[in-house]
């Protein structure tokens, strides 16, 4: 048997095509939060498509697929106290977001290990700006494996391992718990979805 070069067009070849079925594969584990969230708030009417190639371009950054999946079908609005951070929103564009963190953190004294560098995450989600929801963008050059962190204005600070939408899910759900999340999620309000046009919407609590 020949030795294959990593020069070997055939071996590049086959390397390419295990990095796009790990892609897909990894696509579609993300999507499956996303359609739970899909199927449990049903009810709530779709939002308007986003011009993602203007929204990216203008961030220089390449979103995650579960998040441009949400906010195509949902339009900007909160899951319980958690608002959602959303290109098309008046009060929480994604757009403005990075200067919102960069306003929180300006204030603070970050120290600790715990603590990934404070330029590589970008906010998606917050609770009363004192609860504050975050990509880690250094963890990976694909957008669909950065994780949240979730810290508050003590600078307490929890890597959630999670998705967005996977985040999201587990709030609703009740199996996402820890000493930062604040206690608004332990109530029924985190079955509602309210949207910042107007209009509230429950849960289907048949499909839990």
């Amino acid at each position: 048997m020949r030795e294959r070069s990593l020069d070997d067009p055939e071996f590049a070849a086959h390397q390419q095509l295990l990095a796009g079925l790990h892609d897909g594969l990894r696509v579609a584990q993300v999507l499956q939060a996303f359609e739970e969230i899909r199927r449990l708030f049903g009810s709530v009417p779709a939002g308007e498509r986003i011009d993602w190639d203007a929204v990216q371009s203008q961030l220089a950054l390449v979103l995650p697929v579960d998040y441009r999946h949400y906010c195509d079908r949902f339009p900007p609005g909160s899951v319980g106290a958690l608002d959602v951070w959303h290109p098309a929103s008046r009060y929480y564009s994604l757009q403005e977001a990075g200067d919102r963190l960069e306003y929180i953190l300006a204030s603070v004294d970050i120290d600790g290990d715990d603590w990934p560098d404070p330029d590589s995450l970008r906010l998606w989600g917050s609770i009363s700006s004192t609860t504050i929801f975050c990509w880690d963008v250094s963890s990976s050059a694909n957008p669909d494996e950065w994780p949240s962190v979730v810290f508050d204005t003590s600078l307490d600070i929890v890597r959630l391992g999670l998705t967005m939408t996977e985040c999201l899910l587990g709030l609703v759900s009740g199996t996402l718990r820890n000493p930062i999340i604040p206690p608004e999620f332990e109530s029924d309000d985190m079955l509602e979805m309210q949207l910042h046009h107007g209009g509230t919407y429950s849960i289907n609590r048949e499909a839990r």
